[in-house]
């Protein structure tokens, strides 16, 4: 899997390191000549979105099948809301919520093989072999939001470009922090940029509860929004996994979520 520069330093940081490099990566201050002030003052949207989470849903293990059965029906409702409030026709809606559910059920209750399954017949150029090689590491990472609180009713259908050109805000308008995790280069059939493949590409956004780095002395959990993105593959005519983008305060750090 590729994870850009912000999010192949957070993995770093599972190992306790380069804090202050990717500090500055990740909340976009490259360039800047004066020091990091201790406290970003958020902006009124993170604070509006992230401040009063109401997180209604705390899966388990025996109700964690049923919960991600309810997510993907609510993201279901929601497709069909956006599609008629934007008059946004969406290609095969059922083939994005079959691909989304796989991906959401890799958060809350990380599974492997089948995460594999999902990218071999998105078409996924690794082999078998290869795949199995990053089990550890993908394991790791996403252990860490097993059974993760969540806000089912807050979740909301955006579409970030249409045929290239970017459509939604920006994280940078909105005044959120990013961090994103992309499938290694060439390893999915679909451009990795969205403006020059000409990509249409959605994403199913949700608030979520997540561990924040230790090693960057940073410690209990925080509010985030979850961005899963797909981009439509208008050869194999399916939508395919893009990048996941983790949405925080920009005094917070966290960890990457791997598709």
């Amino acid at each position: 899997m590729k994870v850009p520069i912000r999010g192949l330093l957070a993995t770093i940081l599972a190992g306790g390191g380069l804090f202050w490099v990717w500090w500055s990566f990740s909340h976009h201050l490259a360039g800047s000549k004066s020091p990091r002030p201790s406290h970003i003052a958020p902006s009124a949207t993170v604070t509006s979105v992230l401040g009063n989470v109401a997180f209604d849903t705390t899966p388990t293990a025996l109700t964690v099948k049923d919960d991600i059965e309810r997510t993907v029906n609510r993201a279901r409702e929601q497709l069909g809301i956006f599609t008629q409030s934007e008059s946004e026709q969406i290609p095969r809606i059922d083939d994005l919520l079959a691909v989304f559910g796989q991906s959401f059920e890799d958060t809350i209750a990380p599974d492997f093989d089948a995460r594999c399954e999902m990218m071999r017949q998105r078409g996924d150029s690794w082999e078998k072999d290869r795949r199995q090689g990053e089990r550890d590491r993908w394991m790791t990472q996403n252990e860490l939001t097993r059974n993760a609180r969540y806000a089912l009713n807050d979740l909301e259908i955006r579409m970030l470009f249409k045929k290239g050109k970017r459509i939604a805000s920006t994280p940078e308008e909105e005044g959120f922090a990013t961090l994103v995790s992309h499938p290694a280069a060439g390893r999915m059939p679909i451009p990795e940029d969205a403006e020059k493949g000409h990509l249409d590409v959605v994403e199913i956004r949700l608030p979520m509860e997540k561990t924040q780095v230790e090693a960057a002395g940073r410690s209990g959990k925080r509010p985030v929004l979850i961005g899963y993105q797909y981009a439509w593959n208008t050869k194999r005519k399916e939508w395919t996994p893009w990048a996941i983008c983790i949405y925080s305060d920009p005094n917070d750090i966290h960890y990457a979520i791997y598709f």
